[in-house]
């Protein structure tokens, strides 16, 4: 990570470390309420399964606000 382009774009160590974090592990962002299901099922968001394991995919995954930045900037 360039921490200088980062900053300029507004976007903390922390913000890139989580997103990184999302796509590999996924994380859960809500609930889906089926009425024929027992339980609800959680709603997980992360990368595909075969590009979890790409530096590129992640680094392709955009931060910020209305100018984002990928996150390999």
């Amino acid at each position: 990570m360039d921490h200088q382009k980062a900053a300029a774009a507004g976007v903390s160590a922390a913000a890139v470390a989580s997103v990184v974090r999302l796509a590999g592990a996924g994380q859960t962002v809500g609930l889906l309420h089926d009425e024929r299901a027992r339980e609800d099922v959680p709603i997980v968001v992360r990368l595909p399964r075969a590009l979890r394991s790409s530096t590129d995919a992640v680094r392709a995954i955009r931060l910020g606000g209305p100018s984002p930045v990928p996150s390999g900037s």
